[in-house]
């Protein structure tokens, strides 16, 4: 098996589909760790004492890394939407993840007794498709070229850097065949029975209708508002408050001198170079006038489970003839795609910009270098598709003379934070701003008094208790900088009752109103629930509302719902003509009764189809997530203080 993979290597003949984000469903993290232990090494993390080397962790560190600085390069301004959104925001947490992760997945073959015939990983590194899923983690997406094939020499120089022998390339390979395979093992066990698939369509097809009632947290308020408070409760509950969380209790409070400065009174001067290098520093992130626009061509072809190798194979045979005749391209759409919009047009899209389409279409159509040029078969949920360049138009940049004026504005705010930085903290170290009135003088900075500053995060605030009594700091806060005295300190206490009579008052009107609130929300939907909500509203002389029956597709129907104040989604979900249910939206309380279903006389056939294949994808992370939560559940992880030695930042 290895002659033959080598084999395929060295002649560059084996194709493969350019890399996607994220790999494979179980281990779906990071790039793999290619390094294997060595008994001598020093061990960063152990798993069921299994130990992994502080090489590995150091390597897989920087194959996180390189994985999110590709990304960058990749998606520019996008990549750290993308990042965040797949939760890589602390490489080294990812690291210790990814090997986690892999080394349970690799115990977990063994203790399952899975063995892999040689063939059988030549056979899967030949299939495209299972490369472009399962093991595009493996390859360097610069060693794939814009035709899908690898190239051989890119691959070795990647290998060699990285300290990998051609050995240990080819057992992740056979590795990853066999996490793949224990994974569909899994998957296995994830069936969605039909009258599961059908009760949900009945449910999000059915028109439903509702009866409901309003309680309002205000009627209470100006209920209770009204009642008389004995001066012995106000005692008690001032002291009952201070007790349990010090409600009343005045904080420390700070006051002092403040000297304001503004740039406009620096005299600074921003030349016309220091412009133009700011601008061609920043002007792919700061200045992008439009961004870069791609338009292809695509044929889609739809799958489901049963029938998925079959359409592969159709896929396979168109992708082949557009390959050898790219200008067949637009024919074969119209032809075949299944897609039928775009195929009316021979496959044209309108031309799209990064973020705007599934992601696994737009990296591959960003990927193309060259017009006419075709993408590998690329699969989607229940897609295969293929991707042709029509046209590329690069960003570009909003011109100089236009942007000018703000990015000298924006070099004057930074040229005076740096010179007014350096001077104050100067003046500060050499005398204690003893003689600060020249330098105010010179500078213009206009004095003001400021007091009964409490603790916060503003600026002012911040500075203020950072000092002692009686010394000096500065702050900038927007686009001025600030000194700061701090002359008076007020420290905490616990006032007088009758300085803050006021406010308990209101405390215990809104006390006992919101607790008579509650009450009585309990009281009537225990009785809405027992006996209905018509009847609960007649017997306690309650109004209560109708809305007539509507289904998810009721667009304008659900949007005169939501103006009401109520959650049209939620109450779709009563499932049952008597179900009751309730929910609170600013100081309202509502309470919902089901009380009319008409199912639907047919069901749509797509529809029926986007049900099936979001059950079904559902059921399968439902269960894959679990295996690998309940290895991590039953595993024994250590690890060593020699992770921390790494010299390196959390955040990316």
């Amino acid at each position: 098996m290895i002659n033959v993979m080598r084999s395929r290597l060295k002649d560059g003949g084996m194709t493969y589909i350019v890399w996607i984000a994220i790999g494979s469903m179980l281990l779906g993290y990071m790039v793999p760790v290619f390094f294997k232990q060595k008994g001598s090494e020093p061990w960063a993390i152990r798993v069921n004492n299994a130990p992994i080397s502080y090489k590995t962790f150091d390597a897989e560190l920087a194959a996180t890394r390189e994985y999110i600085a590709l990304l960058r390069a990749q998606y520019g301004q996008f990549a750290d939407y993308i990042l965040y959104n797949a939760g890589i925001t602390d490489p080294r947490s990812m690291a210790f993840r990814t090997l986690v992760t892999q080394e349970l997945a690799k115990q977990a073959l063994a203790h399952n007794g899975l063995t892999l015939h040689p063939d059988y990983i030549t056979h899967k590194m030949s299939d495209a498709l299972f490369v472009q899923q399962y093991a595009s983690d493996i390859i360097p997406p610069h060693s794939i070229a814009a035709d899908g094939t690898l190239d051989s020499k890119i691959l070795r120089n990647y290998l060699q850097r990285r300290g990998i022998s051609m050995y240990v390339f080819e057992q992740k390979i056979a590795e990853k065949v066999g996490t793949w395979l224990l994974s569909h093992a899994v998957d296995l066990f994830a069936y969605t029975p039909d009258y599961v698939i059908r009760h949900t369509l009945i449910q999000q097809q059915s028109k439903k209708g509702f009866s409901y009632v309003t309680i309002s947290y205000k009627d209470f308020m100006a209920k209770e508002q009204q009642q008389k408070i004995s001066d012995q409760e106000i005692k008690d509950f001032f002291a009952q408050e201070n007790n349990r969380i010090k409600r009343y209790e005045i904080p420390e409070k700070r006051s002092g001198t403040q000297w304001e400065f503004t740039p406009d009174r620096y005299g600074i001067i921003i030349d016309d170079h220091a412009i133009e290098a700011y601008y061609e520093q920043h002007k792919t992130k700061e200045y992008i006038a439009s961004p870069a626009t791609i338009q292809i061509r695509q044929i889609v072809l739809n799958f489901n489970t049963s029938n998925r190798a079959c359409i592969y194979n159709k896929a396979q045979e168109l992708h082949n003839t557009v390959v050898q005749k790219p200008d067949m391209f637009a024919t074969v759409a119209r032809t075949h795609s299944d897609e039928t919009e775009s195929a009316k047009k021979g496959g044209l899209l309108d031309p799209f910009v990064r973020g705007s389409k599934d992601k696994i279409i737009e990296r591959a159509s960003f990927s193309l270098q060259e017009d006419n040029a075709i993408s590998p078969i690329l699969e989607l949920p229940d897609q295969f598709v293929i991707v042709q360049r029509v046209a590329k138009e690069s960003q570009t940049y909003k011109p100089l003379k236009e942007v000018r004026a703000a990015i000298e504005k924006q070099l004057y705010i930074m040229a005076f934070k740096d010179t007014f930085n350096k001077e104050v903290e100067e003046l500060i170290k050499s005398s204690g701003f003893t003689d600060s009135h020249a330098f105010i003088k010179q500078h213009n900075g206009t004095k003001k008094s400021v007091t009964d500053i409490v603790a916060s995060k503003k600026p002012l605030a911040k500075s203020l208790f950072a000092l002692p009594q009686g010394a000096y700091g500065f702050y900038f806060d927007g686009d001025n900088g600030y000194i700061i005295r701090l002359d008076i300190i007020e420290p905490q206490h616990m006032p007088e009752l009758a300085t803050v009579e006021k406010m308990v008052l209101q405390d215990i009107v809104a006390k006992r109103a919101r607790e008579a609130f509650e009450k009585e929300g309990n009281r009537l939907y225990g009785l809405m629930h027992t006996i209905g909500i018509q009847k609960a509203a007649a017997d306690e002389k309650i109004t209560f509302h109708t809305i007539n029956p509507y289904t998810t597709q009721d667009t304008d129907r659900i949007k005169d719902i939501k103006a009401k104040g109520l959650d049209p989604m939620a109450l779709l979900k009563l499932e049952h003509t008597g179900s009751v249910t309730r929910f609170q939206e600013h100081d309202i309380l509502y309470i919902v009764q089901c009380i009319s279903i008409e199912e639907p006389t047919s069901i749509d056939s797509q529809e029926q189809k986007n049900v099936e294949n979001s059950l079904k994808q559902q059921q399968l992370s439902l269960f894959s997530n679990g295996y690998v939560a309940s290895l991590y559940r039953d595993a024994t992880i250590e690890t060593s203080d020699i992770i921390d030695i790494l010299e390196e930042e959390n955040t990316i």
